[in-house]
């Protein structure tokens, strides 16, 4: 069973959701927040709202991501919106006009380890695919990006669906490949590249 977050700051819309996932045998909804400063919850996933009112909550996703799977819904189609949120750790972003069945496949992607965008927004990360600092593979990088997130080795392995001991080579791989010495001059010179 996969126990979801709904953080919605709309009533009509935290309705919809909920019987979106009413139906399912293997999604629960634990609770449904207005904001994400309410929640502490043990869940698998936080559907997550990326606008309040004007403002756009990166950091909830930052943070949320962190303890969860983090899967945005969200009305803004916007590239700068769903590269920040990816950057900042959620693992799929949906738009709200998403077909309901689109809304459940997403969230069993996103908790079975796969990332998930609407269909309408795969270009996005086609557009910006900027080269990569230090000759890294795209998967040091997303460790990388994970490392800076503060989130420690073995959360970082079963977000890439990888073992601890890959994580631990690739992070040698890194610190040979640039030529520093710990984990800490990486995470400083992820920092200064990003």
């Amino acid at each position: 069973m996969t126990d979801i977050v709904i953080i919605e700051d709309e009533k009509i819309v935290q309705g919809w959701l909920r019987d979106v996932f009413d139906g399912c045998d293997d999604i629960t909804v634990k609770a449904v927040l207005a904001h994400p400063e309410q929640f502490d919850h043990v869940a698998d996933l936080v559907l997550l709202d990326l606008y309040y009112g004007k403002r756009v909550h990166i950091d909830a996703v930052a943070r949320l991501s962190a303890v969860t799977e983090v899967l945005v819904a969200s009305g803004s189609p916007r590239d700068r919106d769903v590269l920040s949120a990816i950057k900042a750790g959620a693992r799929g972003y949906v738009l709200k006009d998403y077909d309901p069945d689109r809304f459940v496949e997403a969230v069993r992607a996103v908790v079975s380890g796969e990332f998930h965008l609407s269909d309408e927004l795969a270009g996005v990360l086609h557009r910006e695919r900027p080269e990569i600092p230090g000759g890294l593979t795209e998967r040091q990088w997303e460790l990388l990006g994970l490392r800076a997130q503060g989130l420690a080795d073995k959360l970082c392995a079963r977000r890439m669906n990888i073992s601890p001991e890959t994580v631990n080579s690739m992070l040698k791989d890194i610190r040979d490949r640039l030529g520093l010495r710990t984990k800490t001059d990486i995470a400083l010179w992820y920092e200064r590249e990003s």
